[in-house]
């Protein structure tokens, strides 16, 4: 776990450092895997992980899609499992991907991949 939170502090200060040079989309991208890494870390913090660190830029409905999305599902899967028509699960894929700065599944699945810890 001490990896996992080393890893999430070194992701946070990459989202400050992005902010600060107006780089917002790789900003967002950077908290959405500070977030990702600590939540594996099940409550486990330091001082580098303050609480603005912790923050997803992404709706709790939008994160279940993309984490959906970066398992491999198909949209139509994606919609049946969550009650969802394919077109809203594609206009949530869409704003995740304008937040976080991305344009595929591909980089999705790359930035939200957290191994947990054995």
């Amino acid at each position: 776990m001490g990896a996992l939170l080393l890893t999430a502090e070194a992701a946070a200060a990459a989202a400050r450092a992005h902010q600060a040079a107006g780089r917002d989309a790789r900003a967002n991208a950077s908290r959405e895997r500070t977030s990702a890494l600590a939540a594996v870390c099940q409550g486990a913090r330091t001082p580098g992980l303050g609480p603005d660190a912790l923050t997803s830029v992404l709706t709790p409905r939008e994160r279940e899609v993309a984490m959906l999305a970066a398992n491999r599902t198909s949209s139509r899967q994606i919609a049946a499992r969550l009650g969802l028509s394919v077109r809203t699960v594609d206009n949530y894929l869409s704003r995740t991907y304008t937040k976080l700065g991305i344009s595929s599944r591909t980089e999705l699945a790359a930035l939200l991949e957290v191994q947990t810890p054995r």
